[in-house]
Parts: C-alpha cells; structure tokens; sequence
C-alpha cells in the first residue's frame, strides 16, 4: 500500500463538498455525459465501478493533467489523505480515502459533472479514482513530526506520494494509518439512508387512528450542504462544550442552530457566519434564550466564522427573553 496526500488549499475547498463530504450516483454521470464520452464504457460496466459500490453512490477525487504521472503511480488498495488547508492552527488531515477504483481514461465529460466550477475557466480534472470518505482529524503540524517532515514543509496545493520508509517507525504504513484512524477519530462517512417505519406489537391493545386535520405549512428552505461541511469541520463536536453523541453505528451527531432564528420577526441568513454546530443540550438552551453567548469562548475554526453582529443580536434579542 502506497499512500498519497493531496493539500487541497483554500481556492478548491468547494471540490470536497462535491465529491469527498457527499456521495455521487454512477446513473447521474451517465445521464450528464455523452454516449461518445471515452469513460462512459467505464461508468456502464457492471464488473467495475458497480460492483466496487453496490449502492451505485461513490466518493471520488481527480488529478488535473499536469499531474499525469504521478496518477500512473497509484493503484487500486493505495490510501489518498486529503488536508483541505495549512498555515493556520487547527489545520490538518480531515479526510481519507482507499482507492477500490480507478477510470483508465481521461474523463472530461465526468470532470464537468463531478465539478462543474473549475478554480480556471477550461481547468478539467480528468484522471479519476474512487473510494469510500473516512472523516476524522490529525493537525498538520502533528503529521509532519509524525513523518519526519520539516516543521515549514508546504506542499503547496500539490499531490505527492509519501516515501515507504518514512513508515519505518511506525512498523510500515498500514501500521501507521492503524493509527491515524484510531488516535484521529476517522469514520466512513456514512451514505444517505432511507429511514423505515419501525414494526410495532401490540399484545391486546388496539391502537386508534387519531383525528387527522389538513394544515398548510411554509417551510424554511435550509442549505443541507453547508450544514454538513460545517458538522465535518468540527467532527460533530459542539462549539460551546465539545461534546458529541456517539451513535451505535460509530456516527457521531451534533445539531446546527442559526444564532439569529430564520424564522419570525428575525429573518435570519441561512449562512455559515450565522451557524452554530451545537450539542442538542446548548442548541435547546440557544433556542430558548437560556444561554448568552461570548464569542470568545465559542470554539472556533480557521474555516468557519462567526459573526459578532449575530452573536451581539442573540445577546440582545434572544437572552433571557
């Protein structure tokens, strides 16, 4: 096993939200490319990409062609580390990813699909590979010592391969990512699942139908992909205590609260200056006014700001009300 790691920088994040914090579908790339496509015959077989994914979803990442040749390097079973940003505190490895698939041609007509706003007008990203999102979190500077780095070193928006005997003290790499994974909190970020009606007994009581009335409901519209990139940049932990739920399956759960309510006479923005990732206990007492807040204490992230304006209209407006 080979491992690669891919500073992403400032500029693409917005390529993670597409490919590595949601799953794509392999029918909404056959629906978008042209049956002249070269990748198409890839994205059809059913002894490829479907089988490595029986769900038909996928997390993916792609090289732009200057990086050719050190795409030609990887091979399916190598780990790809991705760290979003570096040169501030908090900054680190948030994702990783095992290679379960590679497309063998140049795949322009998906790279559209995938990331339909390249950094430069006519920027394509066309050699492909595929895998399943761990999410967890090792800071940049940690990783570095960890790999007998330069305490300075910046890749610079590159992606490059990691030298096997930087692994040695660690017993090999698989020894190491061992390691990342457990002392780093990584997790499959798991794909979107129907939620089922659970099956109820009853011994000798019978359930009565309740009174049904029709109601109109005007629902606020609230972006779902910018919740969850804000969950994953805290790892679900809450911004005010740093708890977070542990669930069965080994998911972990937060909530987000909008600092100035959407709602009512507060019209609040659906933005990420206006969002708070909350345990449901802090998210309650925000809700209910039962809590001031004080930015200072708020635990922060170099990607995720918050606006004292927001914060200033909870203390005034919601506090104690």
């Amino acid at each position: 096993m080979q491992v690669f790691v891919q500073h992403v920088g400032r500029n693409n994040l917005r390529h993670i939200d597409d490919t590595v914090t949601q799953r794509r579908q392999i029918t909404e790339i056959l629906q978008h490319i042209p049956d002249s496509a070269p990748e198409r015959e890839f994205f059809e077989k059913a002894d490829g990409l479907a089988k490595s994914f029986p769900d038909g979803t996928f997390n993916c990442w792609a090289l732009p062609s200057r990086a050719k040749a050190r795409w030609r390097e990887m091979s399916i079973g190598d780990a790809v580390l991705l760290v979003p940003s570096i040169g501030k505190h908090g900054d680190g490895v948030q994702y990783l990813g095992v290679v379960k698939e590679m497309c063998p041609v140049e795949s322009h007509e998906a790279s559209r699909t995938l990331w339909p706003h390249p950094d430069a007008p006519g920027r394509l990203y066309p050699y492909l590979f595929f895998f399943e999102t761990e999410t967890g979190f090792r800071e940049w500077s940690q990783f570095l010592k960890e790999l007998s780095f330069a305490p300075n070193y910046n890749p610079r928006g590159y992606f490059f391969k990691l030298k096997d005997d930087r692994f040695d003290p660690w017993g090999g790499t698989e020894s190491y990512l061992s390691t990342l994974r457990s002392e780093g909190g990584f997790k499959l970020i798991a794909p979107s699942t129907s939620v089922h009606e659970s099956q109820l007994q009853y011994d000798s009581i019978t359930p009565t139908e309740p009174a049904r009335t029709t109601a109109e409901v005007t629902r606020f519209v609230r972006d779902s992909t910018l919740v969850k990139r804000l969950k994953l940049l805290h790892q679900y932990q809450c911004q005010i205590c740093g708890y977070y739920i542990q669930l069965p399956n080994g998911d972990r759960y937060a909530e987000a609260h909008h600092i100035r309510p959407m709602g009512g006479v507060h019209k609040g923005p659906d933005v990420e200056e206006n969002i708070l990732i909350l345990c449901p206990n802090h998210h309650a007492e925000c809700d209910l006014g039962a809590i001031k807040l004080d930015l200072e204490k708020i635990r922060l992230h170099p990607d995720h700001r918050i606006a004292a304006s927001y914060v200033e209209y909870h203390n005034q407006n919601r506090y104690g009300r």
